[in-house]
């Protein structure tokens, strides 16, 4: 009789945890992302210009040289992120 209470808890503990794990999962998954044109020229300049008030630019130099606008489609904060994280790690 205590084996099958253990069991019966162990089961139960079991699907909290599988309940948790796929929370976790659907939390974790990217909601749906709309895209938009994007201008990537002035993004960068923005993104550059905003960085370099940044203490990690103490000794670096960074500088955009486009002489014409650039446009793709996608999601502008998210793309303004990677930029960040890309000079982040220069």
């Amino acid at each position: 009789e205590t084996s099958k209470r253990l069991m019966s808890i162990v089961l139960r503990e079991i699907g909290h945890l599988n309940l948790w794990i796929n929370d976790f999962l659907e939390f974790s998954r990217p909601s749906h992302i709309e895209k938009h044109s994007v201008d990537i020229t002035r993004m960068l300049k923005e993104t550059v210009e905003a960085f370099e008030h940044d203490d990690a630019m103490e000794n670096s130099s960074v500088g955009v040289n486009a002489h014409q606008q650039w446009f793709v489609k996608g999601d502008p904060v998210r793309l303004k992120q990677v930029f960040w994280n890309l000079l982040k790690k220069k």
